[in-house]
């Protein structure tokens, strides 16, 4: 699995680990659930981020007016969030409204956990390669302007509005030509709970029906007027099939081809169309 090479970008999902920001009591605030999830890939065993501060931009106010919602100053390895998994960034209350922007403001020291080989984390921010071989993650940007993110939403009075940040694993480490420096240079998209549909299923062998491990199922979307080849097919969403053979991603509404595969087995793919709110079955 480790020397497989796909073209894989996508979706995963998410753990939840709780953490109210400072409410804003009365009849004119809502709440905000933010999550977290990953796109599985198969080129490293870990991919650690630190997270230490959420904000927050109301559209009505001035560019430099932003709002602190949550200060997890945790260490996620984006890797465990796969197939439904949700990390919980922030359950906050605030005023209701229009809000324009999201900023995640990367952390410069990581907590006290160990990672999954057992040790202290070594960087805030960094891979575990296959080899079990340590590389730190720099950040072009540097950790002070934090990762803006542009997707507008409302907060409703009395109300719950869930957002669900899925942090492109395999888009967002960049190793650098010349320097073989790895990069962090995150991709983010956003989902609400109410956009997003949700496709499980079960990979299993053919021949005696035993669940598969290990393979890479991915939503792809063809666009055969992309001008460079690499890009006429994207990946939308993927994970990776746990110890029972079951998979499961989070998409926004649309048609996809859903790819299973595995090194030494035969590719199996489908065609779905999907529609938000809905769930849908897809076995291989």
């Amino acid at each position: 699995m480790r020397n497989l090479r796909l073209a894989l970008k996508g979706l995963v999902a998410l753990p939840i680990v709780g953490l109210i920001a400072c409410g804003i009591g009365g009849s004119d605030s809502g709440r905000l659930l933010l999550s977290l999830t990953d796109a599985a890939t198969d080129m490293y065993d870990a991919v650690y981020i630190t997270v230490k501060q959420v904000d927050v931009h109301r559209a009505d106010q001035g560019e430099e007016m932003w709002e602190t919602i949550a200060t997890p100053g945790r260490t996620y390895n984006l890797l465990e969030l796969v197939n439904g998994v949700r990390e919980q960034l922030a359950l906050a209350d605030m005023t209701a409204g229009h809000y324009s922007q999201l900023r995640l403001y990367l952390g410069d020291m990581p907590d006290d956990r160990a990672n999954i080989l057992s040790r202290p984390h070594p960087f805030p921010n960094y891979v575990i390669d296959s080899g079990q071989a340590y590389h730190e993650l720099k950040i072009p940007s540097g950790y002070q302007s934090g990762v803006k993110i542009v997707h507008a939403f409302t907060i409703g009075e009395s109300g719950t509005t869930e957002l669900i940040l899925d942090f492109s694993a395999s888009e967002s480490v960049v190793i650098a030509g010349r320097s073989g420096q790895y990069l962090l240079k995150p991709t983010i998209k956003v989902l609400t709970e109410s956009e997003a549909s949700i496709v499980s299923g079960t990979v299993t062998q053919a021949a005696d029906e035993a669940v598969v491990e290990g393979a890479v199922v991915s939503a792809q979307v063809y666009d055969a007027g992309a001008a460079d080849l690499k890009d006429q097919v994207a990946v939308k969403a993927s994970t990776v099939s746990d110890e029972t053979g079951g998979t499961k991603m989070f998409l926004a509404a649309g048609q996809y081809n859903i790819v299973a595969a595995k090194l030494d087995y035969a590719t199996a793919a489908a065609a779905l169309t999907t529609e938000a709110g809905m769930t849908y079955t897809q076995d291989f």
